[in-house]
């Protein structure tokens, strides 16, 4: 099976550390039906903060996939905090 996948890398500019950081992951068709939606907890509550100029990366991949062939879709990657979300980048396609 082919899924699409994002490997990401983060890292903490600010001068204190960051506790928490959330990143949502919404995988669509180029048609825009919502395949499916992901949270990452890059920093969650049982982690240590990340401290400032240090650096997480990790990878997260599309809870749709196919048998036997590479299906292009699109992802759009949010930064949440609880309830709300920032758009980090939109509609990037994934082949």
């Amino acid at each position: 099976m082919l899924v699409a996948r994002v490997d990401y890398r983060v890292k903490n500019v600010a001068s204190d550390p960051l506790k928490q950081v959330q990143l949502k992951f919404v995988w669509s068709s180029l048609s825009g039906e919502i395949k499916d939606q992901t949270t990452e907890y890059v920093v969650g509550y049982g982690d240590l903060p990340l401290a400032p100029q240090q650096i997480k990366s990790g990878f997260v991949q599309c809870g749709k996939g196919y048998i036997g062939r590479r299906v292009p879709v699109k992802v759009d990657i949010y930064l949440e905090d609880d309830e709300r979300h920032w758009p980090l980048v939109i509609g990037l396609l994934v082949q």
